[in-house]
């Protein structure tokens, strides 16, 4: 099981957000993603990407089993977008990476929006 919180659900480009990933597994974990990530949905290719990454790996020592993030929306967007033929969605996602069993994962939703970000620029 794993648990995933955010500190807004609403942000601007530029901003920063911060999560916090936690979980229990009967295995050690080999590794700890949590992610920032945009995607489209609705007509035509479907695109995605990964704005922003921060990874714990076993190899450097166990991992606690609760993970702060610190994950930075980028200035050049996209922003979220709902149109009728395409929308645009922003998540941050959390994977526990566990060997030989079902890896738990997490999503919260985000809306980015365009203007100014919390520290002005």
């Amino acid at each position: 099981m794993i648990t995933l919180e955010i500190d807004r659900r609403v942000a601007v480009v530029g901003d920063t957000l911060r999560a916090r990933a936690s979980w229990q597994h009967d295995k050690a974990p080999k590794e700890v993603r949590v992610e920032l990530r945009w995607y489209t949905e609705g007509r035509g290719t479907r695109n995605r990407g990964v704005a922003g990454r921060v990874v714990h790996r076993a190899d450097a020592g166990p991992i606690p089993p609760v993970i702060d993030a610190v994950l930075t929306v980028p200035r050049e967007g996209p922003v979220t977008y709902d149109g009728s033929m395409i929308r645009i969605r922003w998540e941050v996602h959390a994977t526990v990476d566990v060997a030989w069993a079902r890896d738990p994962d997490a999503s919260v939703p985000l809306v980015v929006r365009p203007g100014v970000a919390e520290d002005g620029r």
